[in-house]
């Protein structure tokens, strides 16, 4: 830098400063000469001044865990790409701490063979696997095209959990698309730093040694083959479990959910009941049932459930939900014996017709002083009270992401 300003003022001497002119702009000089300068020497000027500075990539001088962060937020198939790009960038997608396999994005340029793409696909993903030289935080397979077959491809699914389990990883999310099963391994229940996990359309079956994952603090199960005992087990010995969420899970009337560390509920799909024995943390409930439960209690438990949950900021109720709350009630409360003080969004399927249902719901309303938000589906309108202005939608219901 210090030679090329020498340069630059000898140039001045020589010419004149009326002649020349120079100006430092970011990273090269930035020249004007005047056309009544001596053009030979001009010509002269002109080789002497080839030298320039090196330009500088200020990408590839950053630390690796910045670079990292930079190539998790594109597509992994973009992401190993840029080991094209030069040599500094060659081996730098093999320490993304996320891999996530989506078939409609990182397998979108396979061939249309259905044999040929399951092939392709399962090459990539053990190539990107065993060349992955550094910790892992997420893994993530999508089988949103529905492409793989699952049951012919079992073994290359329980190779990569067996890898997996030996890398310390943190969240893990399954999602097989179709509705065949393919049975988790073993070796899935040794993950003892997962904090996340997430299961779709597959069986789960704990084994008998399980003794728990003490880390672990978000469970999703959707359309998961899993007995009641063993859903309860899961449950039980998972300390930590803040976050649960089951989605269309089938096969039992009633589970017992034991974790004292739950902030948040939702179930969705097949009516079931249930008991949270530790409902005190809870902030977030959602219960939307698809079907009816064929058993009613002989009297209203809408104060047993909803009595004990100071903390509550959202709640979720389908009409399938209300009218168990109040089947077998002849007189449903004015208010909760407990307010719920902290509930600000509040959401309610109902049926007009049905006056138990009015009174849950004018109940629920009576007892939440703070509420800020409060919407209403009643067939294919919601009506939507916010902040003291009304609001007509004609969605069904709000976002599934609401729910959990």
């Amino acid at each position: 830098m210090d030679d090329i300003e020498n340069m630059v003022q000898n140039i001045k001497e020589k010419i004149g400063q009326q002649y020349f002119q120079a100006d430092f702009k970011g990273n090269f000089y930035w020249w004007r000469i005047s056309a009544k300068a001596d053009k030979k020497f001009l010509r002269q000027i002109f080789k002497a001044t080839q030298v320039t500075q090196p330009e500088l990539d200020i990408i590839s001088v950053l630390p690796g865990h910045i670079k990292d962060d930079i190539l998790s937020c594109l597509p992994l198939r973009d992401a190993i790409r840029t080991s094209v790009l030069s040599k500094k960038w060659k081996n730098q997608w093999r320490t993304i701490r996320e891999l996530v396999f989506d078939t409609d994005n990182v397998f979108s340029e396979l061939p249309q063979n259905p044999v040929m793409v399951e092939m392709k696909i399962y090459n990539i993903i053990y190539h990107v696997l065993l060349n992955h030289s550094g910790p892992i935080d997420l893994f993530s397979f999508l089988d949103s095209t529905g492409d793989m077959n699952v049951r012919s491809h079992g073994t290359e699914f329980d190779s990569w959990l067996l890898y997996l389990s030996k890398r310390n990883v943190q969240s893990l999310v399954l999602d097989f698309s179709k509705e065949e099963t393919y049975s988790i391994p073993w070796c899935l229940f040794t993950f003892q730093h997962l904090r996340h996990l997430d299961l779709s359309c597959c069986s789960l079956k704990p084994p008998p040694t399980f003794g728990g994952m003490c880390n672990l603090k978000t469970l999703k199960l959707t359309k998961v083959n899993i007995s009641q005992v063993d859903l309860e087990n899961v449950i039980r010995i998972c300390p930590e479990l803040e976050y649960l969420t089951l989605v269309g899970i089938e096969g039992f009337s009633r589970i017992n959910i034991n974790a004292p560390s739950l902030k948040s509920f939702a179930i969705l799909g097949p009516a079931v009941e249930f008991n949270l024995q530790y409902k005190f943390q809870l902030t977030h409930l959602s219960m939307l049932f698809s079907t009816e439960i064929n058993r009613y209690p002989p009297s209203s438990n809408l104060t047993t459930v909803f009595g004990g949950l100071p903390l509550l900021k959202k709640l979720f109720l389908s009409r399938k939900v209300l009218k168990y709350f109040t089947a077998g009630a002849g007189v449903v409360p004015v208010n909760l014996p407990t307010p719920l003080n902290n509930l600000g969004y509040l959401y309610l399927s109902i049926k007009f017709s049905n006056k138990m249902e009015l009174s849950a719901s004018l109940c629920l309303l009576r007892s939440s002083p703070n509420l800020q938000r409060f919407e209403i589906t009643v067939r294919c309108l919601i009506f939507t009270l916010l902040l003291g202005y009304s609001i007509v939608s004609s969605n069904v219901s709000p976002p599934l992401n609401n729910y959990m």
